[in-house]
């Protein structure tokens, strides 16, 4: 069997495994690229690929640049494309297809810890969300959009796949069925966006937000709907989400998930205990969580002001610090 032919049977065994399919989705899309630049090196079966091809396909990641952003691949990128060609043949060595594995030199990048480009404030946040003209057809939605993310700080597929009836409107909370790594959690909600998400519901019921036809052709009923009546797509959430912000702040990058940053930020600024926060953005590791404690340093100059003995300058009739 061929690379393709291989790849393929690997595809149909990750998602029997119960992989996501995003999972499915992102192997499928690094592996083939792997496979595409093999067989413009006259590359075609698993067999004949090397450590030299595999070394040399690092090196050409290295170069490559982004096609939209024309800037070299991020770290967490190449490392997305080295983890799934190790797992491909990987999976392939462990079914004796080869008798080694050629990937297994293959080393990852050294991750650097990034900090947020930009967290608002509260009173930015709060400009942001007041932005959508409610008396507009879908102004309603997108606020009640802005104000599940803010209030519980889930990822943007997690909304997206979020069902009218993940939503306990009366106990004030959000039930994420399948968050990142198929895992299950249940979220807290505010008033305020459970205001806002009965509000949106109730139009919907009206017939204004979308039509009922959709829940004829869908056997789930989405909680947020493009206007075809549809659930939104990841690329519809973020432009009608930067189309607000731009309004208040013009930037460039993760908008939808710069209400995550901003909650656990403010949660953890109101005193919110770190595992706590912790478990509600579904993190597997305390690490990922930290770094809102680190991304406010103005936070921690006001502590060394306050506390430090020396944090302010002082004048007294034992030491004049001004004095020649």
């Amino acid at each position: 069997m061929m690379l393709r032919e291989w790849h393929k049977e690997f595809l149909e065994w990750a998602a029997a495994r119960g992989y996501s399919k995003d999972t499915v989705r992102q192997r499928r899309f690094y592996v083939d690229r792997f496979i595409g630049f093999a067989q413009e090196r006259g590359v075609y079966n698993p067999e004949e690929v090397s450590r030299e091809l595999i070394e040399e396909y690092r090196q050409w990641l290295l170069r490559r640049k982004h096609h939209f952003f024309a800037k070299t691949l991020s770290i967490s990128t190449l490392i997305c494309h080295i983890a799934c060609i190790k797992i491909f043949f990987t999976w392939l060595y462990r079914r004796h297809v080869l008798l080694c594995n050629p990937t297994a030199h293959l080393t990852y990048p050294k991750r650097v810890q990034r900090f947020p480009q930009y967290i608002p404030n509260q009173e930015e946040l709060e400009k942001i969300i007041l932005q959508p003209n409610l008396g507009l057809q879908y102004g309603l939605r997108d606020r009640a959009i802005m104000e599940v993310l803010y209030s519980s700080g889930i990822r943007k597929m997690e909304l997206i796949n979020l069902d009218i009836y993940d939503v306990d409107t009366n106990r004030g909370e959000l039930r994420v069925r399948n968050g990142k790594g198929a895992k299950e959690r249940i979220v807290p909600l505010g008033k305020i966006a459970c205001a806002f998400i009965r509000k949106y519901l109730k139009q919907g019921k009206r017939g204004t937000v979308y039509p009922r036809r959709r829940f004829e052709a869908e056997n789930s009923q989405p909680l947020f709907v493009s206007y075809k009546g549809k659930r939104l797509r990841p690329g519809g959430l973020s432009y009608l989400i930067r189309a607000h912000v731009s309004k208040v702040r013009p930037l460039n990058g993760q908008m939808v998930h710069m209400f995550r940053h901003a909650f656990a930020t403010h949660m953890v600024q109101g005193g919110a205990d770190i595992s706590r926060v912790q478990n509600i953005l579904g993190h597997t590791s305390i690490e990922s969580t930290e770094i809102y404690t680190q991304v406010k340093p103005i936070d921690l100059k006001e502590i060394h002001r306050r506390c430090h003995p020396h944090g302010t300058l002082r004048t007294n009739k034992r030491v004049n610090y001004f004095q020649k």
